[in-house]
Protein backbone atom coordinates (compact mmCIF):
# COMPACT_ATOMS: atom_id res chain seq x y z
CA UNK A 1 0.00 0.00 0.00
CA UNK A 2 1.34 3.39 -1.43
CA UNK A 3 0.21 6.51 1.22
CA UNK A 4 0.18 9.99 -0.53
CA UNK A 5 2.34 12.51 1.60
CA UNK A 6 1.42 16.43 2.74
CA UNK A 7 3.67 17.52 -0.65
CA UNK A 8 0.80 15.13 -2.88
CA UNK A 9 3.16 12.59 -4.02
CA UNK A 10 3.76 9.11 -3.56
CA UNK A 11 7.02 7.29 -3.13
CA UNK A 12 7.24 3.96 -5.65
CA UNK A 13 9.39 1.55 -4.70
CA UNK A 14 13.09 2.13 -5.64
CA UNK A 15 12.83 6.00 -5.14
CA UNK A 16 11.02 7.78 -7.63
CA UNK A 17 7.17 9.10 -6.59
CA UNK A 18 4.11 9.97 -8.52
CA UNK A 19 1.27 11.85 -8.20
CA UNK A 20 -2.53 12.52 -9.48
CA UNK A 21 -1.74 16.12 -9.16
CA UNK A 22 0.59 16.76 -11.31
CA UNK A 23 4.33 16.27 -13.04
CA UNK A 24 6.47 19.39 -10.63
CA UNK A 25 6.30 20.38 -7.42
CA UNK A 26 4.18 24.13 -8.42
CA UNK A 27 1.77 21.89 -10.57
CA UNK A 28 1.39 19.49 -8.09
CA UNK A 29 0.99 22.30 -5.20
CA UNK A 30 -1.85 24.44 -7.63
CA UNK A 31 -3.77 21.31 -8.04
CA UNK A 32 -4.02 20.29 -4.87
CA UNK A 33 -5.61 23.82 -3.98
CA UNK A 34 -8.36 22.81 -6.52
CA UNK A 35 -8.43 19.61 -6.50
CA UNK A 36 -7.87 18.95 -9.94
CA UNK A 37 -5.93 15.75 -10.80
CA UNK A 38 -4.65 15.70 -14.31
CA UNK A 39 -2.64 12.20 -13.95
CA UNK A 40 -5.53 10.00 -12.67
CA UNK A 41 -8.91 12.02 -14.67
CA UNK A 42 -11.02 8.99 -13.21
CA UNK A 43 -10.11 9.35 -9.52
CA UNK A 44 -12.12 11.30 -7.27
CA UNK A 45 -12.05 11.09 -3.17
CA UNK A 46 -13.86 8.68 -1.75
CA UNK A 47 -14.93 10.57 1.64
CA UNK A 48 -13.57 13.25 3.24
CA UNK A 49 -13.95 12.46 6.77
CA UNK A 50 -11.09 10.04 8.28
CA UNK A 51 -13.51 8.99 11.01
CA UNK A 52 -17.10 8.12 10.77
CA UNK A 53 -18.58 11.66 11.17
CA UNK A 54 -16.93 15.42 10.69
CA UNK A 55 -16.84 15.76 14.19
CA UNK A 56 -14.65 12.44 14.48
CA UNK A 57 -12.74 14.12 11.63
CA UNK A 58 -12.01 17.38 13.22
CA UNK A 59 -11.53 15.77 16.89
CA UNK A 60 -9.06 13.83 14.87
CA UNK A 61 -7.25 16.70 13.15
CA UNK A 62 -7.26 19.07 16.27
CA UNK A 63 -5.06 16.05 18.36
CA UNK A 64 -3.14 15.71 15.39
CA UNK A 65 -2.40 19.57 14.84
CA UNK A 66 -1.78 20.08 18.53
CA UNK A 67 0.92 17.53 18.40
CA UNK A 68 2.26 19.31 15.12
CA UNK A 69 1.51 16.26 13.08
CA UNK A 70 -0.12 17.97 10.23
CA UNK A 71 1.36 19.10 7.14
CA UNK A 72 -0.05 21.22 3.75
CA UNK A 73 -3.90 21.75 3.16
CA UNK A 74 -4.45 19.58 6.10
CA UNK A 75 -2.40 22.06 8.19
CA UNK A 76 -3.93 25.13 6.56
CA UNK A 77 -7.74 23.95 7.13
CA UNK A 78 -6.23 22.98 10.92
CA UNK A 79 -4.97 26.52 11.52
CA UNK A 80 -7.44 28.23 9.43
CA UNK A 81 -10.56 26.54 11.48
CA UNK A 82 -8.64 26.89 15.02
CA UNK A 83 -8.21 30.71 14.38
CA UNK A 84 -11.75 31.02 13.41
CA UNK A 85 -13.01 29.21 16.82
CA UNK A 86 -10.31 30.98 19.11
CA UNK A 87 -11.74 34.28 18.92
CA UNK A 88 -11.68 35.96 22.39
CA UNK A 89 -15.18 35.41 24.30
CA UNK A 90 -16.35 37.46 27.29
CA UNK A 91 -17.72 36.21 30.30
CA UNK A 92 -16.25 32.38 29.85
CA UNK A 93 -16.29 30.80 32.89
CA UNK A 94 -12.88 28.34 33.32
CA UNK A 95 -12.92 24.91 32.51
CA UNK A 96 -12.43 22.31 35.21
CA UNK A 97 -9.26 19.95 35.01
CA UNK A 98 -11.54 17.32 34.51
CA UNK A 99 -13.10 19.22 31.60
CA UNK A 100 -9.64 18.78 29.61
CA UNK A 101 -9.19 15.57 30.76
CA UNK A 102 -12.49 14.20 29.25
CA UNK A 103 -11.55 16.29 25.78
CA UNK A 104 -8.07 14.41 25.64
CA UNK A 105 -9.68 10.96 26.83
CA UNK A 106 -12.66 11.72 23.08
CA UNK A 107 -9.65 12.19 21.40
CA UNK A 108 -7.53 8.88 22.38
CA UNK A 109 -11.23 7.38 21.81
CA UNK A 110 -11.05 9.10 18.10
CA UNK A 111 -7.46 7.25 17.72
CA UNK A 112 -8.40 4.32 19.19
CA UNK A 113 -11.12 3.85 16.43
CA UNK A 114 -9.23 4.57 13.81
CA UNK A 115 -7.09 1.78 14.68
CA UNK A 116 -10.14 -0.63 14.87
CA UNK A 117 -11.15 0.68 11.69
CA UNK A 118 -7.26 0.14 10.33
CA UNK A 119 -7.39 -3.41 11.69
CA UNK A 120 -10.22 -4.48 9.84
CA UNK A 121 -8.68 -4.53 6.56
CA UNK A 122 -4.93 -5.08 7.62
CA UNK A 123 -3.11 -6.26 10.90
CA UNK A 124 -1.56 -2.98 12.62
CA UNK A 125 2.31 -2.59 11.99
CA UNK A 126 4.62 -2.87 15.42
CA UNK A 127 4.92 0.40 15.90
CA UNK A 128 0.97 1.07 15.36
CA UNK A 129 0.15 -1.73 18.21
CA UNK A 130 2.70 0.20 20.28
CA UNK A 131 0.80 3.56 20.16
CA UNK A 132 -2.62 1.59 20.30
CA UNK A 133 -0.83 0.39 23.81
CA UNK A 134 0.63 3.65 24.94
CA UNK A 135 -3.14 5.12 24.34
CA UNK A 136 -5.26 2.30 25.85
CA UNK A 137 -2.97 3.36 29.10
CA UNK A 138 -3.43 6.17 28.80
CA UNK A 139 -7.32 5.79 28.62
CA UNK A 140 -7.08 3.50 32.07
CA UNK A 141 -5.05 6.39 33.41
CA UNK A 142 -7.58 9.23 32.87
CA UNK A 143 -10.82 6.94 33.78
CA UNK A 144 -9.34 5.31 36.87
CA UNK A 145 -6.36 7.37 38.39
CA UNK A 146 -8.05 10.65 37.86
Amino acid sequence: MSVMGPDGKIGIAGGGWWSPYGDTDEEIQENMKTGQMPNAPDAFRASPFFGATEKKNEDLQDFLGSIGALGGPAKESYEKRKTETTKPKQDVEPRSARTYLNMEKEQIETILDLFVEIQVHRDLARNEQFVKTLLNEALDRIENDW
